[in-house]
C-alpha cells in the first residue's frame, strides 16, 4: 500500500515510462514537465477505509510518514491519533485515500462516481483490498479530468485487457503480488499451523475484522 502511494504522489510511473524510451532531466521552467510534478507526504490527509490488521498498520506508518490520519471503521477501533470518521467526510477532507477493509456485498463500487464528485480534486486512491469496491469506468472519468490525480492497486475488478484503467498513465498497477514476498511464503505454514491452533484454543488470531 506505501510502495503505490509513494509511487502515485511522486508520479513514478510516467517517469518511468518516458525515462524507458528515453532518459531526461527535469526542467522546472518547461511547463510540460509539470505532469510529473509530485507531491509530498509529509502533513497530508490519509483517509483509511478499514481499520484491521493491514489498515491499522497503514495509519501507523502515515503517522510516522508525518501524515494526519482519518479513518472509516464499522466497528470503533479507538487508534491513537487516529480520527473516526464517517465515509462523506473521508471522501471530503482526504488528500490520499487507502482501501484496505474486508469486502461485504453492500461495499460494491464504494468508489462510484458520486463518491469521486466528493473528493478533493487532486486526490490519489490506493486500493490493495478487493477491485469491486472500485466502478472502474467512473474512476477513469475522473482520471481523465483531474479529479483523481493517481490511482494505485493490487486488485483490479475488470482483470482482462479491456479495462478502461490500463491506458491511463496516472495509474500504477501490480499483479495482486502484495503478499508475495519471500518472507511471507516462508512463514506461510507456521501462520497456518498457528491459526488453527489459537482457533482451537478459542483465541482466534488474524482475523478478518
Amino acid at each position: 500500500a506505501l510502495a503505490l502511494m509513494f509511487a502515485g504522489a511522486r508520479k513514478l510511473p510516467i517517469g518511468h515510462s518516458v525515462m524507458h524510451q528515453k532518459p531526461f532531466h527535469i526542467d522546472p521552467g518547461n511547463r510540460s514537465h509539470d505532469k510529473y510534478m509530485g507531491v509530498e507526504l509529509s502533513e497530508k490527509t490519509l483517509g483509511i477505509i478499514g481499520l484491521g490488521q493491514i489498515g491499522s498498520r497503514v495509519a501507523e506508518l502515515g503517522k510516522a510518514l508525518g501524515m494526519k490520519v482519518l479513518a472509516f471503521n464499522r466497528t470503533p477501533k479507538n487508534l491513537d491519533d487516529v480520527k473516526e470518521v464517517d465515509l462523506d467526510t473521508l471522501f471530503q477532507r482526504a488528500d490520499l485515500i487507502s482501501i484496505n477493509s474486508a469486502f461485504v456485498p453492500k461495499m460494491k463500487t464504494l468508489i462510484n462516481a458520486e463518491a469521486l464528485s466528493k473528493m478533493k480534486k487532486g486526490v490519489i486512491i490506493i486500493n490493495t483490498a478487493r477491485g469491486d469496491f472500485i466502478d472502474e469506468q467512473a474512476l477513469k472519468i475522473a482520471l481523465s479530468s483531474g479529479q483523481v490525480g493517481g490511482f494505485g492497486a493490487d486488485v483490479l475488478a475488470d482483470w482482462s485487457s479491456n479495462n478502461p484503467l490500463l491506458k491511463q498513465e496516472n495509474v500504477v498497477l501490480s499483479p495482486h503480488s502484495g503478499f508475495f514476498s519471500s518472507e511471507s511464503l516462508t512463514n506461510m505454514a507456521d501462520i497456518i499451523v498457528r491459526n488453527v491452533e489459537s482457533y482451537a484454543a478459542g483465541k482466534p488470531q488474524n482475523v478478518v475484522s
